[in-house]
């Protein structure tokens, strides 16, 4: 958790300034003026006339915003890629050259046979385990939840990338890397946590982008909403709301749908209690179906029209 905090301050830091510190015309590096966002083509326009021309708020905020966001996005996508099966296969090609050089500048070049299959998989590099695996992709998807507004097309390129991360994993698993050391975890631990963090925290960055650096929602005030007038005076009071809304039904959505699904949940009782009838058949105490629960499972059966809630008797 410790160090996804640094990693969320150092990957977010630059979108968070841009999105609030400098479209709130916050000064806090004490420039002379405030630092404010330029429109690229007329850069020497002042932050006066471009507040004017957007109502209020400087609409070039979101149009920077998005297009750093998608120049960090896509860069961190393609470092990801090569980082996970170019440079593997480079350094795997590189460790294998200069042993067969050393070897040849000891025993000439005829004396040195080729590497065996064994002998060059010791030289791939280390597993680094699943904690980077798991930090880079919610740093990705943290890109797409936090900021959805500025970079809508973001959530189809990381859909995308997912897909083909499966596929280099898999690749850096068989070719690139030494075998992995099996470790044995119940669920990912205290990624969970972290997901349930981004997820909270990108619902109150996109209501407060879309409420305030956004010219779009300035644009409609005010409206009428269930007999309702937003106007700009009681806008915060509107996307407060609508916040702790939002967040009210990721609670229930949380509590209501299962986080194994019911099929899952009963095959898996299926084997396990197989693998217990086995083990107590092999002492000799084959276990008894007392229940209809139990009789389901020692049958193998999908429980048919059975209760799947507290064993009956």
């Amino acid at each position: 958790m410790k160090t996804f905090l640094f990693q969320f301050v150092n990957s977010y830091i630059a979108l968070f300034y841009i999105a609030f510190i400098k479209a709130g015309q916050i000064n806090l590096l004490g420039i002379e003026g405030g630092e404010y966002c330029h429109d690229l083509y007329r850069f020497d326009v002042k932050v006066d006339a471009l507040l004017e021309e957007g109502g209020g708020v400087n609409k070039y905020c979101m149009d920077e915003l998005g297009s750093y966001l998608s120049y960090i996005f896509t860069f961190s996508l393609a470092l990801n890629v090569f980082l996970e099966y170019i440079f593997p296969k480079a350094s795997h090609w590189y460790a294998v050259w200069s042993e067969e050089s050393k070897l040849r500048k000891i025993f000439g070049s005829g004396a040195v046979p080729k590497m065996t299959q064994y002998e060059e998989e010791r030289k791939l590099e280390p597993h680094e385990g699943c904690f980077s695996e798991y930090n880079n992709l919610i740093i990705t998807l943290g890109y797409v939840v936090l900021f959805a507004p500025a970079f809508p097309l973001a959530a189809m390129i990381c859909y995308g990338a997912c897909l083909l991360e499966m596929r280099t994993d898999t690749f850096k698993l068989l070719s690139n890397t030494q075998r992995p050391r099996y470790v044995g975890a119940q669920d990912i631990g205290s990624w969970q946590r972290v997901l349930w963090l981004i997820s909270v925290i990108g619902v109150l960055t996109n209501m407060a982008l879309i409420g305030f650096t956004s010219t779009y929602f300035h644009s409609l005030l005010p409206f009428h909403i269930l007999g309702f007038e937003v106007t700009t005076t009681n806008k915060t009071v509107f996307l407060f709301v609508c916040e702790h809304l939002i967040l009210l039904g990721q609670v229930i959505v949380s509590d209501v749908l299962p986080d194994t699904p019911v099929d899952t949940s009963i095959q898996r009782s299926i084997v396990k209690w197989r693998a217990k009838a086995a083990l107590a058949a092999k002492e000799g105490r084959p276990p008894k179906a007392k229940t209809v629960w139990e009789a389901a499972k020692m049958s193998g059966s999908l429980f048919g029209d059975h209760d799947l809630g507290q064993p009956k008797a």
